[in-house]
């Protein structure tokens, strides 16, 4: 459908809903609880064959210009929030991580499946062309992938978001190669996007290992309710999209800010000496 068409069938006055609620050094953190903390979680699992990571806000940072066409979007149907376009509250707590699919039925409960689709249609053709050329990999995340190559970690990209967007940000920071189409797991080829676990049971099948064998990093809330739920054995968090909290609340094991954090090198460390 023609992007000047997609809205077409849609109706305005949508609705709303009721608000509750250059290389630097690694950063460190204190020794002794930490490493205290990581040895005895890794003492639980067996040893670390691979990692399943998140894309949109875990490799590179995204949800800013969700947000942003969410919020226009959404506003130019009547959706508002308090009279006003919605906030980035209101974004973080109904939308951010979510597959537009469970996103639009919650938001939408009356719409179509055609209208459905043409939205979601819409939003990611705006995402698209808003970035790029703009996107850069999450702060020593290339260093990462490099790091788990020598350990020879397998890797899965485990992701809500649409083809093209993956294609678009795996392109633009360079990963492509790196985790291969073989090693995408795409939500929509899933049963259920996350926050169910179908999507983390597919990423560790298609490695042919079990999840608890498994190291996923995530920065949205359904994102980790679903490696909790898929019982991947190390959940970590990454506070591009959440805060700490936040995150911990959601069942991470661990948080980091960025890539350059030597607390997933430990974690790493730690799992690839675990005993089988």
């Amino acid at each position: 459908m023609h992007e000047d068409h997609l809205l077409d069938v849609l109706e305005p006055g949508g609705g709303s809903l009721p608000i509750h609620q250059t290389q630097s050094y690694p950063q460190t953190h204190p020794p002794s609880t930490i490493s205290d903390t990581i040895h005895a979680h890794a003492s639980s699992l067996p040893p670390l064959k691979a990692l399943l990571l998140d894309v949109d806000g875990t490799l590179c940072e995204t949800d800013s210009v969700h947000y942003t066409v969410y919020r226009d979007m959404l506003a130019s149907l009547g959706f508002f929030e308090d009279s006003k376009p919605i906030s980035r509250a209101f974004f973080d707590k109904h939308i951010s991580g979510g597959a537009n699919e469970l996103i639009l039925t919650n938001l939408f409960p009356q719409w179509t499946q055609q209208q459905r689709n043409a939205f979601a249609e819409e939003k990611e053709i705006r995402w698209r062309q808003a970035v790029k050329g703009s996107l850069r990999p999450i702060q020593g995340l290339i260093s990462f992938t490099e790091y788990a190559q020598t350990k020879n970690l397998k890797r899965c990209a485990v992701t809500n978001a649409p083809k093209l967007n993956v294609d678009c940000i795996l392109s633009e920071i360079e990963l492509i190669q790196w985790f291969t189409t073989d090693n995408i797991c795409l939500a929509e080829n899933c049963p259920r996007a996350k926050p169910f676990p179908d999507p983390y049971l597919i990423g560790a099948a298609k490695l042919q290992v079990n999840p608890q064998e498994c190291l996923a990093v995530e920065d949205s809330v359904s994102g980790l309710k679903a490696a909790v739920e898929a019982k991947v054995g190390t959940v970590i968090g990454i506070t591009t999209s959440a805060s700490e909290q936040t995150l911990r609340n959601a069942g991470a094991h661990f948080v980091i800010n960025n890539w350059q954090d030597d607390l997933v090198y430990q974690i790493c460390e730690a799992r690839l000496r675990a005993k089988e």
